[in-house]
């Protein structure tokens, strides 16, 4: 699995998860991408590696993201396919600055505006 499948793949268990924050985690990972830190500290098993798993977003919701890491990292670890080389080792939320936009993005940046749209056209209707 390559970074952007695991990146779809943590999206789509946020989505059908019970989680009561799932909202907000779903609109971070859209805005955010993963990248795979392969390491040099051995597992366990023999000739096996620790793979962390980076989940990149721009510094403005870094902190955001941070407040679901307990989560993130439960839906990682189910996710992360382990092979003969390599397994999960941790998660890291770090700062990225690759722009990533999906579909989605378009609704959610028009939630976090909605509110000022309508003062402004309820202005404008009454005052103009």
């Amino acid at each position: 699995m390559n970074e952007e499948q695991f990146r779809d793949g943590l999206i789509r268990i946020a989505r059908y998860s019970d989680y009561k924050e799932k909202e907000d985690v779903l609109s971070l990972l859209k805005r955010s991408y993963v990248t795979f830190d392969k390491t040099n500290s051995f597992t366990r098993k023999s000739w096996q590696f620790y793979e962390n798993i980076e989940i990149r977003i721009a510094p403005e919701y870094k902190n955001e993201l941070e407040k679901h890491k307990r989560i993130l990292e439960e839906w990682c670890d189910e996710l992360y396919e382990e092979t003969e080389s390599y397994d999960f080792g941790v998660l890291k939320i770090m700062n990225g600055t690759k722009n990533v936009g999906t579909p989605d993005e378009v609704d959610v940046c028009f939630e976090h505006q909605q509110e000022k749209l309508i003062k402004y056209v309820r202005q404008n209707m009454l005052f103009g």
